[in-house]
């Protein structure tokens, strides 16, 4: 339960945070690169910019009282299986959002943190529930370990990717 725990944490994680490989991936190589689908150019403005960087956290603020409601009224695992679903979703749709606009790259980024909100409520309970009370630290380690994983497991994989012809998008 520990390891599976903390890898699906690792997914959420890795999901959210991958918008800031993306970033990096999308910097033309070559100038004349004119593949506008496996470059990712920007054309928001400095704050809209600012507003993409932390629809994460203001996602998983606006939920974090209704994900405490739901964990406390609906079985963990449909919740967090929830939040999981959200961000697959999201995050599949991230490219198809920004070829639209901001507004619905700015919603696919808000339901990121929406999911990432579930996480650490998830971590809490799961140490409650399964852990004695000796074994808490070693519980809220491992699981607390699923951001540094999500950037050891993201970056590397997004790089070997964003360096085939797939680019960003399939990021």
């Amino acid at each position: 339960i520990l390891g599976t725990a903390t890898l699906c944490c690792t997914s959420i994680l890795s999901n959210m945070n991958v918008y800031n490989f993306t970033r990096i991936c999308s910097e033309p190589v070559d100038q004349d690169m004119s593949d506008n689908m496996t470059r990712m150019e920007a054309p928001f403005s400095r704050t809209q910019k600012s507003f993409l960087q932390s629809s994460t956290a203001i996602g998983a603020l606006l939920s974090s009282l209704s994900c405490l409601f739901a964990f406390h009224h609906y079985s963990h695992r449909l919740v967090f299986l929830s939040a999981g679903v959200i961000s697959i979703v999201s995050t599949a749709l991230a490219p198809h959002a920004y070829s639209l606009g901001f507004w619905f790259f700015l919603v696919s980024r808000i339901f990121q943190g929406i999911s990432f909100s579930s996480t650490f409520q998830m971590i809490g309970l799961l140490t409650h529930d399964w852990a004695m009370i000796t074994e808490h630290g070693i519980f809220l380690a491992f699981l607390t370990g699923s951001t540094q994983l999500s950037s050891v497991f993201t970056m590397p994989v997004s790089g070997l990717i964003c360096s085939t012809s797939l680019g960003w998008p399939f990021v």
